[in-house]
C-alpha cells in the first residue's frame, strides 16, 4: 500500500504518476493515432491533441488517486502539470485551430469521467469492474477517434462517429469475453452445457449482432465491408472458439492481454485500408 502524504508534500517533484491499466491505453491512443495517420492530420495539430488527450487522461489517473486517498509524494504537483497540459491544449485547439466542434466530443467525455469518478468514490473500488462501468469507460476513451477525425477534417461528420462506435464495437468484445472466461473459474465442479449457455450467451448475442452489421456494411459498400469483416474476423472466432472450450481454468490475464492488443493492432490496419476508400 503506498503511503499518504500530507499537502505540503504533494507538490515535491518526484516520479510522474501514471496509469496501470494498459488496455485502457489501447483504447485511448490506439483509435486517436489510426485515424490521425490514415485522415493525413498535420503534425502540428496532431501533437497539440496528443498531449491535450494525455494530459486528460493522465490528470484524471491523479484525481482518482486523491479520491481513493492514495496520491503518493508529489502527486500534487504532477496533478497541475497534467491540467495546464490539457487546458493549453484545449485553448490551443480552439483558438489557434477554430476545432470547436472538438466540444461535442469533450462534454461526453466529461460527463463521462464525472460518472466513473462517482463510481469510484461510492464503490471505495480503484476500477468500476462492472459491465455498465467497463462499457461507459470504453465508449469515453474511444472518443480519441472522433476527435482525430475533427482535427484532420476540421469537422464532426457521421463517418467520424461511425468510427467511434466500431472502436466501442470492437472493444466491447473483449469485455464479454474477458468476463465469461472469469465468471467460468467459479464453477468448480466443472463446465456443464448449461453452464455454457448461461456465461456465454450474452458473448454470442453479441457477435451475432456484430457479424450482422458487418454483413450489412458487405452489401451496402462491398469493398468497405470486405475490410471491416477482416479486421473484426479474430474476435469473432475467438469469441466462438472461446465459448465451445471454455473451462474453468483461471487464463493467463497478461497473454490474453497481449492477444487482445495484437487484435486491436489488426483492426486498426484494416480499419485504415478502409478509410482510404471512403470519404470522411
Amino acid at each position: 500500500m503506498q503511503n499518504i502524504h500530507t499537502p505540503s508534500l504533494m507538490f515535491t517533484f518526484t516520479r510522474p504518476p501514471i496509469p496501470q491499466e494498459h488496455g485502457a491505453w489501447f483504447m485511448l491512443y490506439v483509435p486517436l493515432i489510426t485515424i490521425l495517420i490514415s485522415l493525413n492530420a498535420t503534425i502540428d495539430s496532431s501533437l497539440v491533441l496528443i498531449l491535450t488527450v494525455t494530459g486528460a487522461f493522465f490528470g484524471q489517473h491523479a484525481t482518482i488517486l486523491f479520491i481513493r486517498n492514495r496520491a503518493p509524494k508529489g502527486t500534487g504537483l504532477w496533478l497541475l502539470i497534467y491540467s495546464l497540459l490539457f487546458a493549453v491544449g484545449c485553448i490551443i485547439l480552439l483558438s489557434t485551430y477554430a476545432l470547436f466542434d472538438l466540444i461535442y466530443i469533450g462534454t461526453p467525455a466529461a460527463i463521462a469521467l464525472f460518472w466513473l469518478f462517482i463510481r469510484s468514490r461510492f464503490a471505495r473500488k480503484r476500477i468500476d469492474r462492472t459491465f455498465s462501468g467497463e462499457i461507459l469507460a470504453i465508449a469515453g476513451l474511444s472518443l480519441t477517434a472522433p476527435a482525430a477525425a475533427i482535427v484532420a477534417t476540421g469537422h464532426l461528420s457521421q463517418t467520424a462517429m461511425g468510427l467511434w462506435g466500431l472502436y466501442v464495437l470492437f472493444f466491447g468484445s473483449s469485455v464479454l469475453y474477458v468476463k465469461m472466461r472469469i465468471l467460468a473459474v467459479q464453477k468448480k465442479s466443472g463446465i456443464t452445457f448449461k453452464d455454457r449457455i448461461t456465461l456465454g450467451s450474452g458473448l454470442i448475442i453479441y457477435h451475432i449482432a456484430l457479424l450482422a452489421n458487418v454483413f450489412t456494411f458487405h452489401i451496402t459498400t462491398p469493398l468497405l465491408g470486405k475490410y471491416l469483416l477482416v479486421g473484426f474476423a479474430p474476435i469473432i472466432i475467438r469469441a466462438i472458439i472461446g465459448w465451445i472450450r471454455l473451462s474453468n481454468t483461471l487464463p493467463n490475464l497478461q497473454r490474453v492481454g497481449l492477444i487482445e492488443s495484437i487484435y486491436t493492432l489488426w483492426f486498426s490496419v484494416c480499419l485504415i485500408k478502409a478509410l482510404q476508400i471512403i470519404s470522411i
